[in-house]
């Protein structure tokens, strides 16, 4: 299963959405389980145009209060996908996108479907994060200038600036998973595949776009293993931690802390 899949088979498991075999009702208890007290509201439903957004991929609350998020596909451009995740056919290549508390939602940009319309962009946008200038950063996994991914600057008002294009050497990182902004005002991520042992990689990339592999994850046992770096925050030691689908004593994955 690729990394979508988890999120997408939750989702399935909670909305009954009709991809997954349901009918696409409501939760049952949707308005609170039993003994509850507690409401459930639907802010926006996505695909409600040719050009909305489908699939979004996470939310960030904005400091203006409003609400910003990417969606994996929709918008107006098409790409046609034929395996996961769901709304395969011809879709868009995905969408960034603000929700305001009340669900008004507003379309921002559009990512592009081909790398040489706009290599600043990518093909399906990953989760953002909004940095200290109040600017969002987040990545896409294909995209770019050698089509391995980027780390995208995108402003409140939709301007997407590619930040960082992977690929760029036979040891550097591709497919970027996340990205944070660390305590030093520098973004830091992993990457699920490239870097010397072809596993993925640390990466560090300062404002001014200037890229480093910090780490390349190591060989795997199996060429049909996955170390698969995971998710990646910064605790309040100041070093990163993060898991890997696989790999350790035991082949079952890590939990992993690595020191700037």
């Amino acid at each position: 299963m690729d990394r979508f899949g988890a999120p997408l088979v939750a989702a399935c498991v909670i909305l009954s959405m009709p991809g997954c075999g349901g009918d696409g009702s409501s939760p049952s208890g949707s308005s609170g389980s039993s003994g509850s007290s507690g409401s459930f509201t639907v802010l926006h439903s996505f695909g409600a145009s040719s050009t909305d957004g489908m699939v979004p991929q996470g939310l960030v609350q904005g400091t203006d209060g409003n609400f910003y998020g990417t969606t994996f596909s929709g918008g107006i451009y098409t790409a046609t996908y034929t395996g996961e995740p769901l709304n395969q056919g011809a879709v868009g290549a995905g969408t960034f996108f603000k929700i305001t508390p009340a669900g008004v939602e507003t379309v921002l940009y559009s990512f592009p479907t081909s790398i040489t319309s706009n290599p600043g962009a990518g093909i399906g946008a990953g989760g953002l994060i909004q940095g200290t200038d109040g600017n969002f950063y987040g990545t896409t996994p294909s995209g770019g200038t050698n089509d391995a991914g980027t780390v995208s600057e995108i402003t409140p008002a939709g301007v997407v600036t590619m930040l960082a294009s992977f690929g760029a050497s036979s040891t550097d990182g591709a497919d970027p998973i996340s990205v944070i902004q660390g305590t030093d005002g520098n973004f830091y991520g992993i990457t699920a595949v490239g870097g010397t042992n072809g596993s993925g990689t640390i990466f560090k990339i300062t404002p001014a776009g200037v890229e480093t592999v910090l780490y390349s994850f190591p060989a795997r046992v199996n060429p049909e293993d996955t170390i698969g770096p995971n998710g990646f925050i910064q605790g309040t030691d100041g070093s990163f931690y993060g898991t890997t689908q696989s790999g350790g004593t035991n082949g079952d994955g890590t939990v992993f802390k690595y020191t700037p």
